[in-house]
């Protein structure tokens, strides 16, 4: 095959399709093999969500095959949060990507999932290869940190990461950003040409991370669950499926859940795990609210579909920061689209999806009793408007199709490169 059509797609957090809850790279690699490109995957062998290690001995690495992609894992070590061994997993992730590189089909392409500035060596993979570079950002990295309260401003580090981050755009053949409002964060940093600075903003791309419908609705109709309460069509079910941490502020949740006890016909299913999860568990046992259940701990990906085909309502709960100015690109978002259910949100961020579509309802504030009354707010809908309601989050999602939409635009970069 020649030279051109061999693409690698580099994200440390990709996982094998079975598992992978982000079937982006899986997708988009499948339909370009059709294409008649030649597709490696490169993620780290250990699995973020499932806490899993592919490669339990010495091996560098590990190649599987899957629908004609090749995947190959690299090994890196295990960790259990967002620490400092998370940050030694990613940087021996890129180490070991440099040294084994001439292990591989040599590519024209590299397509880096950035997680700045700690795998930035492989920019310096393409360049030695001699291949076209394009950087694909997920999250505002280092930004995020500081949003978060993770690193203050001043903190010389930082300066260095933004330095770094700044760099890899401006040598990259082109730059694709999962945020709607990416180009803004660009110039308020003052990075682009127009600004004096070395960003050339013809090379910015916006394709969201969207979802496969196709795959959505064929999960929904094979993988079914026994579950009384959510298959009760007698009750207004409100649905949460993710973590259960502090940044996804469960307690809010629970709290607006507690003041519309009232309503023996609205439940609350929460689904997922997290180091809050056992105190919010105890906490509804202390405080005797009845209409919160929490399920399964961990929900393998193909179920989700029918779970939420099942909701009345889809929860979109986060600790607000102001990363998400700029806009979201959360797989949660996607999924509750394509069940095709309204989404309450707790706070409204840039380029607001569910806003632009109607898609469901933003909670005016971030305290329990405006939460409870935006949920409310849609309980008390009449059957018509709750439809059209669900009828604008499937167009949503049929805007953010991975199989076809997103790919198109995926696909129109990949061509105008070469």
């Amino acid at each position: 095959m020649e030279k051109r059509k061999n693409i690698w797609i580099v994200c440390v957090n990709t996982q094998p399709p079975e598992y992978d809850t982000h079937l982006r790279h899986y997708i988009f690699a499948r339909k370009l093999v059709e294409k008649g490109y030649n597709v490696t995957v490169f993620g780290g062998s250990y699995m973020h969500y499932q806490k899993i290690n592919l490669i339990n001995d010495n091996s560098p690495f590990i190649v599987k095959e899957y629908d004609g992609i090749t995947y190959v894992f690299l090994r890196i070590n295990n960790y259990k949060s967002n620490g400092i061994k998370r940050i030694c997993s990613i940087v021996l992730f890129s180490i070991r990507l440099f040294k084994y590189k001439n292990k591989f089909t040599l590519p024209s392409l590299i397509i880096h999932n950035l997680r700045t500035p700690f795998d930035f060596l492989v920019y310096f993979t393409a360049k030695k290869m001699k291949a076209k570079y394009v950087t694909e950002v997920w999250d505002l990295w280092p930004e995020a940190f500081v949003s978060m309260g993770l690193i203050k401003k001043n903190n010389p580090f930082l300066k260095f990461s933004y330095k770094i981050e700044k760099f890899l755009y401006s040598k990259a053949d082109a730059m694709i950003f999962t945020m709607e409002g990416a180009a803004n964060y660009l110039a308020n940093k003052k990075w682009r040409v127009e600004d004096g600075g070395p960003i050339d903003m013809n090379k910015y791309h916006y394709i969201n991370n969207g979802i496969s419908l196709s795959k959505f609705n064929n999960d929904k109709n094979l993988y079914k669950i026994e579950d009384n309460e959510l298959l009760n069509d007698n009750y207004f079910k409100v649905i949460y499926l993710g973590s259960i941490r502090r940044v996804n502020k469960l307690k809010l949740l629970i709290d607006a859940a507690e003041k519309l006890q009232n309503k023996s016909d609205i439940i609350f299913l929460i689904y997922g795990d997290g180091d809050e999860r056992e105190s919010l568990v105890d906490y509804c046992k202390v405080n005797n609210i009845k209409n919160v259940y929490f399920k399964e701990k961990w929900v393998d990906i193909k179920y989700v579909p029918f779970i939420l085909s099942h909701s009345s309502l889809n929860i979109l709960n986060y600790k607000p920061h102001s990363t998400l100015k700029y806009g979201g690109s959360q797989g949660k978002l996607f999924q509750y689209l394509a069940s095709g259910k309204p989404i309450c949100s707790n706070f409204e961020m840039g380029y607001d999806i569910i806003k632009k579509y109607n898609s469901g309802i933003i909670a005016s504030s971030t305290n329990s009793d405006d939460y409870a009354q935006a949920i409310l707010s849609v309980y008390n809908l009449s059957k018509e408007d709750y439809n059209k309601v669900c009828n604008n989050a499937i167009k949503a999602a049929k805007d953010f199709d991975l199989d076809t939409t997103l790919f198109l635009k995926f696909l129109k970069l990949i061509e105008t490169i070469f």
